[in-house]
């Protein structure tokens, strides 16, 4: 009895990591799309998309500019200063699955894991997380 309690806990953390996964990656691409505003910087892009909806004066336009701007420069700096700490959990998370995991099933859980991470560097780099 005890050993269903535990898979099934095992089974909720996994179930939760991955819709957290899945909900970042929606949220982000719902930030991200720019239809409208292809090779325009994130911070002009949310200006053209709120003069588009408000009309917007030029003095207005330079200071939301400047504040959305600071803005992602402060988030830019909390990401920075929070990913170690996620990391650190990321890394418990893994091992604590990889322990409940028999042999041929964490082969499989490396790969996954692997594309997680490469695809996190790459929007890392791609610049999905900065300057937002």
């Amino acid at each position: 009895m005890f050993k269903m309690t535990k898979t099934k806990a095992i089974a909720g953390v996994i179930a939760v990591f991955l819709l957290g996964a899945a909900a970042g990656s929606l949220i982000s691409m719902r930030c991200c799309r720019h239809h409208d505003f292809k090779g325009v910087p994130p911070a002009e892009a949310i200006v053209k998309r709120l003069d588009k909806k408000l009309s917007l004066d030029d003095a207005q336009r330079t200071q939301i500019l400047k504040i959305v701007t600071d803005t992602q420069s402060q988030m830019q700096e909390l990401r920075k200063e929070s990913k170690p700490k996620m990391d650190a959990i990321f890394s418990g998370s893994e091992e604590k699955v990889r322990a409940v995991l028999r042999p041929d099933q964490r082969v499989k859980y490396e790969e996954v894991i692997a594309k997680w991470k490469e695809r996190r560097e790459r929007e890392d780099h791609d610049g999905q997380h900065e300057g937002r």
